[in-house]
Formats: C-alpha cells, structure tokens, sequence
C-alpha cells in the first residue's frame, strides 16, 4: 500500500466503491487512506488538484473526499470541477471543512465568478473535527 501523490490503495477484493481522497496534507491524506483502507475502500489519494481531476475522469470513482482549507482553496476548485464535467458530474462530493470560519465555502466561492458561486450541488459537508466513525457513516451515505 503506497501512500505517495495519487497512489491506489485497496485491501484483497473488495465489495466497496472506489473513493478518491483530495487533500493537500500529507498526514490527513495518510489517516484517511489507512482507515478507509482498512473498511474495505479502494482510495485514490493525490495532494494535486490536476490530478484528482485526471483520476476522476479516467477512474469514476463513486464518491470524492475533499478536504477544503482558508489556505489552500483547490479542494474548492476540484469541487467545482468535477461537478461541471460530463464524465464526472456523477461522482458524490463529501467536503471536509474546518469548523471555523463558519462562512468558510462562502468565502471561497466569492473568489470565484458566475455559476461557481456557494457549495457544488449535491456537495455533503463536515466540519472537522470529527471522528473516523462519522467520516466513514458519511462516505457510506454518499455511497449507497
């Protein structure tokens, strides 16, 4: 199992999607890979926004876990992406955000122009902290 940008991780065969993992944090990305490693999940992970977008199309995954920070708003533009994209419009969106500000996706859409403005439809959103039971009952609902 490899955790380097835009490793595939999956445990034996499994009978769960396959989930692409975004986040520019290294330890995050890592944490979440193992865990969902673990429940079964083939996770495409990657640090790179461009290639998440390469990963979504090519793969399909079932669901994206993006996690969006103040310093860092490509999980943001990845959203958005995907969403406007015929081949992955599909693909369920779980947006990790942090807890304060609370306006934070609001924030970030204002940086953007036109039809990119507020949460992509159909976007699920936690703020975090949160506990890896919470983060897999919410992949699982995005999922099913």
């Amino acid at each position: 199992m490899g955790f380097g940008k835009g490793s595939i991780s999956q445990a034996g065969p499994s009978t769960r999607p396959l989930v692409l993992l975004f986040s520019p944090q290294d330890r995050v990305r890592n944490i979440l890979v193992a865990g969902l490693y673990e429940c079964g999940y083939q996770v495409i992970d990657t640090a790179s926004h461009y290639l998440a977008i390469m990963k979504a199309s090519t793969l399909a995954p079932r669901a994206a876990i993006i996690d969006i920070t103040r310093t860092n708003n490509k999980g943001f533009a990845l959203a958005v992406a995907l969403r406007k994209s015929e081949r992955t419009k599909h693909v369920s969106l779980l947006l990790m955000v942090p807890s304060r500000p609370e306006n934070i996706l609001q924030e970030i859409a204002a940086e953007y122009e036109g039809d990119d403005a507020g949460v992509p439809s159909a976007a699920r959103v936690m703020r975090y902290p949160f506990s890896f039971a919470e983060l897999v009952a919410a992949v699982e609902s995005i999922v099913a």
